[in-house]
């Protein structure tokens, strides 16, 4: 087994990252190289997990019920390569710990007293941070997190580190503020033989924010929520979870002293209000089910070893839960299996959506519904995408960049709270790849737009798909005077919404300040028409941007409908490079 360790950030190795592996009960522990690489030759055939990796400076790749790690089936001769796990950068909030005349205290401890929207198992394993000697302190910025400074007697007050937080931060001592004693929610999960059940992710949400306040409706009745307030909430709201151990306790808090309403993760239906510090919860989970399935190839059969697997659980209203509740009905694994087999054990019954991605074929998506107490069959064929090949270099010298990453392009949120919200889910690509020495990619990952980057570069979003054969330039803009990355791509400065009663026509939302669509003369209004040769009506709006957008320097006929005149326009454009927005 090789693989690598690698920044989500950069895309660059991490070095000295610590590996974990499981297999048979046994806990085993490698340590990557100075380019983030590892490996791992098993002693024996059988079943084998990834089951975490950490480094100091990132949240740690650690698999809970939501996130069931890498898993490997080896035989005799079985080989896995390329594996490669992706750590997220933490974000740092830094501070200074005063005593009451606001002078600095040295030596003082800062305590995490809990890790918010973190799993307690994803969060980084260090909890306790001390000041230098100036009382400055530097700890993770783990969104809704409570945090105390402490020294000798005197306590600060408790500190949420939520969306309106200002780093830097300054904790001032108070001899006869106490220390924290905040409340918790204890209690146990039994299936319906009274039996505790352990790896049973379980959600507490604040009753006062999170559930439609109707006299006729339970706490959470998977359909009585208020979606908009809901919408809302879920930004800015707390939420509370834990893992049930072997005998099926759990322990959620630290709390404030308010009305929770607990519950099994993947069932809201067994909700239960109570008050922090409730103890001796019960909570029952109906008979569970299991998923066995088969990834391969549609063009020949073969298995395919390597894929991720996304299951979302639909409500029983018939919409997707979306993780609304806590990230409750999302999980999420990477397989690797010879002979492309995956199982999914203690599934809540009910309606799941499974999305299957790997490398070189095209996503696929099944429906399937889990019996309580059954074992559920599917095979899910992938069609092999055609791949994208391009050269990456440097747009001021034109050099080849070696080592750029290449992987599937999520829209990122803005502000350092928000981005770290996003690290509670760790991820691993099965879809990525990084440039050769003369600069030189190919990856084949079906119709998701890609992220180009490179340490000290401006990432690169690529969301068209070029001719057959054809190589793509991707030239990087290098970073300068420590500015921020801005992520670019080339096109012609245009937003599009739908066009008012017309749901098969596209017109301009927004024309860009200073880009060549608004020195053309397009106005917002403007209905799109045809995009060179081909009818821009009736395609998706992901087609218009593969076919607008281009390289820099590339030309693109557009032609309108004015919103203002009523007549037919065209305009040729020539595409730039332009901030993704």
């Amino acid at each position: 087994m090789r693989g690598r360790v690698v920044s989500s950030r950069t895309g660059q190795g991490i070095s000295t990252a610590n590996i974990v592996i499981l297999r048979q009960g046994r806990v085993e522990s490698i340590q990557s190289n100075a380019d983030g690489d590892f490996e791992y030759e098993p002693p024996m055939p059988g079943d084998y997990v990834i089951a975490g990796a950490s480094h100091p400076d990132f949240q740690p790749f650690a698999p809970t019920h939501g996130n069931n790690g890498i898993n490997l089936r080896f035989e005799h001769g079985s080989t896995f390569s390329n594996i490669t796990l992706v750590l997220t950068p933490l974000f740092f909030c830094e501070g200074i710990v005063t005593d009451e005349q606001k002078h600095p205290v040295p030596r003082a401890k800062v305590h995490f007293l809990s890790t918010g929207r973190w799993d307690p198992v994803s969060a980084p394993p260090q909890r306790t941070f001390e000041t230098d000697d100036m009382g400055h302190f530097r700890i993770p910025l783990i969104p809704d997190a409570l945090i105390q400074a402490e020294a000798g007697d005197a306590h600060s007050q408790v500190e949420c580190l939520c969306i309106i937080t200002e780093c830097p931060l300054q904790l001032t001592l108070d001899a006869q503020a106490p220390a924290a004693n905040l409340p918790y929610i204890e209690g146990a999960v039994f299936d319906t033989h009274g039996d505790p059940v352990p790896d049973i992710r379980v959600s507490a949400t604040s009753a006062t924010i999170r559930r439609a306040r109707e006299d006729d409706q339970a706490p959470i009745n998977d359909g009585g929520l208020d979606e908009e307030f809901l919408a809302m909430v879920m930004n800015i709201g707390t939420h509370d979870e834990a893992i049930t151990a072997e005998d099926g306790h759990f322990a959620i808090g630290p709390l404030s002293y308010e009305t929770y309403d607990v519950f099994i993760s993947t069932a809201p239906e067994t909700a239960v209000t109570v008050m922090a510090g409730t103890r001796e919860l019960r909570l029952t989970l109906t008979t569970t089910g299991q998923v066995r399935g088969h990834v391969f190839a549609a063009d020949d059969d073969s298995p395919i070893n390597r894929f991720s697997l996304v299951l979302d659980k639909y409500r029983s209203n018939g919409e997707l839960a979306g993780g609304r509740l806590g990230d409750s009905f999302h999980q999420n694994t990477l397989v690797h299996d010879a002979s492309g087999v995956f199982e999914l054990r203690k599934m809540v019954p009910g309606k799941y959506r499974v999305q299957v991605a790997a490398l070189g074929f095209s996503s696929a998506t099944q429906t399937l519904t889990i019996g309580s107490g059954e074992t559920t069959q599917f095979a899910l064929p992938l069609m092999r995408a055609s791949p994208v090949r391009g050269v990456v270099s440097d747009a001021r010298t034109g050099q080849p960049l070696n080592g750029a990453v290449v992987m599937p392009w999520k829209t990122p949120l803005a502000g350092d709270w928000s981005d770290a919200v996003t690290l509670g889910a760790v991820s691993t690509y099965p879809l990525m790849t990084r440039t050769t020495a003369d600069g030189f990619f190919e990856l084949a990952a079906g119709d998701e737009p890609l992220w180009i980057n490179h340490e000290g570069y401006n990432p690169w979003v690529l969301r068209e798909r070029p001719p057959t054969g054809h190589v793509l330039k991707v030239l990087l803009s290098p970073l300068e005077n420590g500015q921020a990355p801005v992520e670019e791509y080339g096109g012609v400065g245009l937003a599009y919404e739908e066009a008012p009663a017309r749901d098969d026509i596209w017109q301009v939302e927004r024309v860009f300040e200073g880009s060549p669509a608004e020195r053309s003369g397009i106005k917002a209004g403007d209905k799109l028409l045809a995009i060179d040769d081909g009818t821009a009506i009736g395609i998706e709006l992901m087609q218009v941007l593969h076919r607008v957008r281009g390289e820099p320097g590339t030309q693109v006929r557009l032609r309108f409908l004015s919103g203002g005149t009523g007549r037919e326009y065209e305009v040729v454009l020539t595409r730039v490079r332009l901030p993704e927005r």
